[in-house]
Formats: structure tokens, C-alpha cells, sequence
């Protein structure tokens, strides 16, 4: 990413500017709610104009990761920063908070409880949200990894209960065709008794 100054001593998109005599670093990287964001800022007087880049782990998919890259117009007072965006966070119009050189601090309404958290960030690079995203990505494949083995196991429990419920089975046919066997064999004793000629009969 190049930095660089025009020679009217304006910012010119992702350098290094000052607005309102705040000198303001031109990437933001913050973490929050299971997610990585990082803000990239061209500043024009007291406009501003960028690109706002999410990367989350879904609350109802802990095996993957989703993310998003939007652009955004907006406006800094002093140190109150708006800024205007379409698509992030479900359909939210704009974000409001505070910028100052050293944090920015946007309050984002949570999309599952209805209420705000404070997304801070700091400066950084590019770099540093490549990593915090890769971080992201192995905890994903972490989760999806658990989940696999997880449910190895349970399908292994299911075959071994299925095994011992067969050998039940046929040890219950054992057992019955056993039972079956000793009853003939002793009612087959009973009538060799019964036909024994008695002493003294003829």
C-alpha cells in the first residue's frame, strides 16, 4: 500500500492525513464478536470516503467463516466520526462514533440481541488483518475438525450398539433353541418311563 502526499499538502486515498488537527493513521484493524475488521480511510477536508472489510465467524456455523467488503462515505467533527455504509451488519445505514489518532471506536448494533458493542480499533496494516483472519480461519477449522470426530464417534458408538444388540440377539436364540432342546430331550425321558414295561407285567 503506498503512502504518499500531493503537493498541496492534501491526503490523497490511504495516506496519513490530518482532519480537524487530528493526524489519523490510515488503516484501522479491530476484533469483536467472533471477527476481524479492518477500515482503510481516504480523507477529504473533513469528508471521508473507504472501504470497511468483516471477517466473522457465523453464530449458527462455528466450522467457517463469512466475510464482507464495503465500501463507505462518511464525515469526521472533531471527534465524532459517521460513517455511511450499505450491506455490513445486515442493512445497517451507518455507524457512529469517535476517531482520534491513536483509536477508533464504531458502535455496531448486534444483529441476534438487538442491542450495540463498541467495535475498537486500532492502527495497523493489511498485514494485520491477514493474520487476526487466519487465526479466525484455523479456529474454524478447529470447530469443523471437533465436529467430524465428534461425530465419528457417535457413529461408532451406533455400530458398536448395533454389534451388541445382535450378539444379544443370537444369545437369546441360543439360549430359547436350549430351552427348546432340554424340554423335548426331558419329555422325551418321560415317555420312555411311561413306556417302560412295569415289573411283573407281561
Amino acid at each position: 500500500m503506498n503512502q504518499s502526499k500531493s503537493e498541496t499538502g492534501t491526503s490523497s486515498p490511504f495516506s496519513a492525513g490530518v482532519v480537524d488537527g487530528i493526524s489519523t493513521p490510515p488503516v484501522w484493524v479491530g476484533t469483536a464478536n467472533d471477527g476481524v475488521a479492518m477500515v482503510e480511510l481516504t480523507k477529504t477536508g473533513s469528508s471521508l470516503s473507504g472501504s470497511l472489510d468483516i471477517t466473522a465467524i457465523p453464530e449458527n456455523n462455528a466450522t467457517t467463516t463469512r466475510s464482507e467488503h464495503i465500501a463507505f462515505t462518511g464525515s469526521v467533527d472533531g471527534t465524532a466520526v459517521t460513517l455511511r455504509i450499505d450491506g455490513a451488519f445486515g442493512s445497517v445505514g451507518s455507524l457512529s462514533g469517535t476517531l482520534t489518532n491513536t483509536e477508533m471506536n464504531l458502535h455496531v448494533p448486534d444483529s441476534n440481541s438487538g442491542t450495540m458493542y463498541t467495535l475498537a480499533m486500532r492502527p495497523g496494516t493489511v498485514e494485520d488483518y491477514n493474520s487476526k483472519v487466519g487465526e479466525l480461519q484455523s479456529q474454524a477449522r478447529q470447530a469443523l475438525t471437533d465436529l467430524q470426530d465428534a461425530q465419528a464417534q457417535a457413529s461408532q458408538e451406533a455400530a458398536d450398539a448395533e454389534t451388541s444388540g445382535q450378539i444379544d440377539s443370537s444369545a437369546a436364540k441360543v439360549n430359547s433353541a436350549y430351552g427348546d432342546l432340554k424340554g423335548t430331550l426331558c419329555a422325551g425321558r418321560l415317555q420312555l418311563l411311561r413306556d417302560r414295561p412295569r415289573d411283573g407285567a407281561r
